[in-house]
């Protein structure tokens, strides 16, 4: 009895496990024909026939005709090519940083259905708490009772995902708290937590469907700087570690009162220091261009900074230029040592094509060896979403593509 009960589940668990190879091969390729995914997987036709019309006959793929995909120059698709139905799965994403929670509901094509920003923050955890399951509710009203696989939630700071606990967070009282079991017994919806920053980075990583394992850097430059280093589609770090905090890596050490003063990135290139030097600048009555747009609006942003920069506001654009140089020099520092495929950089400062160029000149001019000619710098627009998006992609993933 024994035997035969153990034989039943190695087969339940082997066509479980064919079942989410065949699930993620589609999905990294997109599109694919039945011969293809055998010779990629290494299975028996057969098999791979019966686990795809089990999935058409649940809605979850759908064959593709040559009638439906022309190909230039060619009569049409092969046919037999299968591809998930958009709405053969949906997750929800949050992004729980700052001051706010951007959420977004999202198919299995990648495609957005709903977006949502509320402000809740609160220092108090069970405060948030409800706070986020209520806004979790309202967006997945969206769905139209449309199979909704998981949330993916992102926030800040050191986040255990394995455990689902959150580790280490600049925010109130929330350090050591299980936020997906709690959130998971509101919602009634199964939940994964990671760090936001590496979720921007999952989602880029998701989104160039590639199925070769692909190490790359993200660096994330915002209100703090951040680079996680990607393999495939999770951080070479592991479960239990933040988004490779570069912001706090020493970058010298200077002689004052007597004492040895440490300086780190952030000292030079975060946003607060450009905003601080800013001050400085327009408080002996300097930077004429942005003082005008803090007054004609009333707030200072980091936009504002970048269009004096822009305009040619000769007090303010020295300040930029030289955080972006600094910058530059990060990215290089990484890249020679970790030697990734390519570098990806995100953040509003480069979304300035100068900014970037600056930024790429500096990067490759400090890269050691071949790291010049072999690691390419690849920019990509700033998106207030990217982390909801990848919370979504990280829930797809788990509760869905894996399943």
């Amino acid at each position: 009895m024994y035997t035969q009960e153990k034989k039943g589940s190695s087969l339940l668990e082997t066509r479980r496990r064919n079942r989410a190879q065949i699930k993620n091969t589609i999905f990294n390729n997109k599109r694919i024909t039945r011969n293809k995914l055998a010779e990629e997987l290494g299975l028996t036709i057969p098999t791979i026939t019966t686990s795809i019309n089990e999935m058409m006959e649940e809605g979850i793929l759908r064959e593709i005709s040559s009638r439906d995909k022309k190909t230039p120059g060619k009569a049409g698709r092969k046919p037999g090519e299968v591809e998930f139905a958009p709405d053969a799965a949906f997750a929800i994403g949050v992004d729980l940083g700052g001051h706010q929670a951007r959420t977004v509901l999202m198919n299995i094509k990648g495609e957005i259905l709903e977006t949502s920003v509320e402000n809740l923050y609160d220092e108090n955890y069970e405060t948030m708490l409800w706070k986020l399951a209520g806004q979790i509710k309202e967006i997945q009203k969206k769905a139209f009772s449309k199979p909704v696989k998981g949330v993916g939630v992102g926030l800040p700071g050191f986040i255990d995902k394995e455990k689902g606990m959150i580790q280490s967070c600049p925010i109130g009282n929330w350090d050591g708290r299980h936020l997906a079991q709690d959130l998971e017994e509101i919602i009634n919806l199964p939940v994964m937590i990671d760090n936001n920053t590496r979720l921007r980075a999952m989602r880029y990583g998701m989104e160039l469907q590639r199925r070769k394992t692909t190490v790359f850097a993200y660096f994330f430059v915002y209100r703090g700087i951040a680079c996680p280093i990607m393999v495939g589609n999770d951080a070479l770090a592991g479960y239990t570690a933040g988004a490779g905090e570069v912001a706090y890596n020493i970058f010298c050490v200077e002689e004052g009162d007597g004492k040895k003063i440490r300086k780190t990135l952030a000292d030079f290139a975060s946003e607060k220091h450009i905003f601080e030097r800013c001050r400085e600048v327009m408080t002996g009555g300097g930077g004429l261009l942005l003082q005008k747009m803090i007054q004609d609006s009333g707030e200072f942003t980091i936009k504002q900074v970048l269009d004096a920069q822009e305009e040619g506001d000769q007090d303010i654009s020295p300040i930029v230029e030289e955080a972006v140089e600094y910058l530059g020099i990060a990215l290089a520092n990484i890249v020679n040592l970790v030697t990734p495929e390519f570098a990806v950089v995100e953040g509003p400062i480069m979304d300035r094509a100068f900014n970037a160029e600056k930024m790429e000149k500096i990067s490759k001019h400090y890269f050691h060896s071949v790291n010049g000619k072999k690691v390419d710098i690849k920019f990509t627009p700033f998106n207030e979403y990217n982390s909801a998006l990848g919370g979504a992609y990280l829930a797809l993933k788990y509760f869905f593509l894996e399943q």
